[in-house]
């Protein structure tokens, strides 16, 4: 529920501060990775039918979340002018975050 909440509170400060990039899908209202695939396909399309060569370069970096530097969300948080009260409680949760399923050698 907090998790869902500070996103909601986050997106609010992105999108009333204007900060999000024309083509980001990810972590917007209104947009998904259906809308990403859906525009990807389009572009597809139309290099095809102007019989256009187009590749396409996919990549999936696993845990790549789980291993950013925490240091580089709160330099940009602040950067942002993220609100302190946001700020915060996101530092706070990254602080005390750990991984349910994290390798352990030996096991």
């Amino acid at each position: 529920m907090l998790e869902k909440l500070m996103t909601q509170r986050l997106e609010y400060h992105l999108k009333t501060t204007n900060q999000h990039h024309s083509k980001q899908y990810g972590f917007r209202e209104g947009r998904s990775i259906d809308h990403a695939l859906d525009n990807l396909l389009e572009k597809i399309e139309s290099h095809k039918r102007g019989k256009q060569h187009i590749a396409v370069v996919s990549i999936d970096i696993q845990g790549a979340f789980d291993n950013v530097s925490y240091a580089s969300i709160r330099k940009r948080l602040k950067e942002t002018r993220c609100p302190d009260n946001i700020r915060e409680l996101l530092i706070s949760l990254l602080t005390n975050r750990s991984h349910p399923n994290k390798w352990r050698y030996g096991t």
